[in-house]
C-alpha cells in the first residue's frame, strides 16, 4: 500500500504566509534566533487577513488506484491548519522560508548549551541586517561607438576579401563624412551659444534699466507728496497767522 501526498492548491497562501512570517520576525527579535518550530508555532497564531480562503481539498478518488507494484495507492493525511495559510511544518521548512532565505531572514548555526545531551549544532533563523546587503547595481548604457550608424564595429568577416574592402573603404568615407558635419555642427552650435549669451546680457541690461527707472519714478512720486505735504502746511500755518492777527 503506498501512501500518496495530496495535491492542495491555493494561490494566496504563499503571499500571505510570507506576511505573517515578516510580521513574526520582526515582532519577535531574538539574538540567537528563532528555530522553524518557533517560528511555527508562532505564526499559526498569526490571524490571516479577510481575503485569504482556506485551502480546497481535493474530491477523493472514485476509483480505486494502483501504482506500478502493483500496491493500492491512498491519499496520505490532511495537513493539520487547512484554515491558515501555513497550513503545516513541511510547508513552512520547503515552500514559505526558503523564498524569504537571504532578503528578510538568514539561516545561522548556534552551539548547543553546555550540559546539552547532544553536542549537534542548532540552526535558527535571523533577521537579515539590510546595511549589510550589497547595493544593487545599477546596469550602466552600452557606450555608442561614433560611426557605429554607418557601420563602425560590425562584423564583416562573413564577406568575401573584395566585399570586405569595398565595405571598409566605404565606411572609412561615411566615417570621415560624419567627422565633416560634426565640426561644423560643432561651430553652428558655439555660434549659437554665444548669440544666446549676448541677448541674454541685453535682457538683463534691459531689466536692471527698467528696475531703475522704477526705482527712479518712486523717488519722484515720494518727493512730490513730500513736497505738497509741506506746502499744505505753510498755508495752513500762514491761514492761522491771519486770523490771529484779524483778531487783534
Amino acid at each position: 500500500m503506498n501512501v500518496v501526498a495530496r495535491t492542495l492548491t491555493n494561490p494566496t497562501a504563499l503571499k500571505e504566509g510570507l506576511r505573517i512570517v515578516k510580521t513574526v520576525v520582526a515582532t519577535n527579535p531574538s539574538s540567537s534566533g528563532l528555530t522553524t518550530a518557533e517560528i511555527y508555532k508562532l505564526a499559526i497564531q498569526q490571524r490571516p487577513s479577510a481575503s485569504f480562503q482556506p485551502w480546497s481539498v481535493p474530491p477523493p478518488p472514485s476509483k480505486i488506484t494502483y501504482g506500478k507494484g502493483g500496491d493500492q495507492r491512498i491519499d496520505g493525511p490532511l495537513p493539520p491548519h487547512l484554515e491558515h495559510p501555513i497550513r503545516s511544518m513541511a510547508y513552512l521548512k520547503n515552500t514559505v522560508l526558503p523564498v524569504l532565505e537571504g532578503n528578510v531572514i538568514q539561516k545561522v548555526e548556534m552551539a548547543r548549551k553546555k550540559g546539552a545531551t547532544s553536542t549537534t549544532s542548532v540552526w535558527k533563523w535571523k533577521a537579515v541586517d539590510k546595511s549589510t546587503l550589497p547595493k544593487p547595481r545599477i546596469p550602466q548604457p552600452p557606450k555608442k561607438i561614433f560611426g557605429s550608424e554607418v557601420g563602425v564595429g560590425e562584423d564583416w568577416s562573413h564577406l568575401n576579401k573584395r566585399r570586405r574592402r569595398a565595405r571598409y573603404g566605404k565606411v572609412r568615407r561615411d566615417v570621415e563624412a560624419l567627422k565633416a558635419h560634426a565640426l561644423v555642427m560643432a561651430k553652428v552650435n558655439r555660434r549659437k551659444a554665444r548669440v544666446q549669451k549676448i541677448e541674454d546680457m541685453k535682457e538683463t541690461r534691459k531689466q536692471r534699466r527698467i528696475l531703475l527707472e522704477r526705482k527712479e519714478a518712486a523717488r519722484i512720486r515720494t518727493s512730490t507728496t513730500e513736497e505738497a505735504k509741506q506746502s499744505s502746511w505753510s498755508e495752513r500755518v500762514k491761514g492761522l497767522a491771519a486770523k490771529a492777527k484779524g483778531l487783534l
